[in-house]
């Protein structure tokens, strides 16, 4: 379930190359043991957390990807921000790729208390 829902966020966000699902597996597989994953009948959250590059003693926890068919996305990022604050991170980052549904998303993270730390360009 899991691989198919990665490969429906990848179909929608249009973050380049083309979707292997045993890169994502294997991508699954070290937030299992490196992060967190969090799923619901057919959403699910991931994400990571590491030092910043500026103070190794301040912890950054990011959402590498969160995607719910099921109307379950606030609480899946209940759960991630759980997770977060229970790994002691100063920050906890969420994003969202423009291709998607960018206007929703930053309602419902502007809601949550997040705010724009930076923009990221690509080329």
């Amino acid at each position: 379930m899991m691989v198919e829902l990665g490969a429906k966020f990848h179909a929608a966000s249009d973050d380049g190359g083309e979707f292997c699902p045993q890169t994502f597996t294997a991508f699954l597989k070290l937030l299992l043991d490196e992060g967190c994953i969090f799923v619901s009948e057919r959403g699910m959250i991931g994400g990571y957390a590491w030092p910043s590059p500026w103070a190794k003693d301040f912890l950054i926890a990011m959402e590498a990807f969160w995607w719910a068919e099921d109307g379950q996305g606030r609480a899946l990022a209940d759960a991630y921000e759980a997770w977060a604050k229970s790994v002691g991170a100063g920050s906890t980052r969420m994003g969202f790729i423009e291709a998607t549904e960018p206007k929703r998303v930053e309602k419902i993270l502007r809601e949550r208390g997040y705010t724009t730390l930076e923009t990221i360009m690509v080329k």
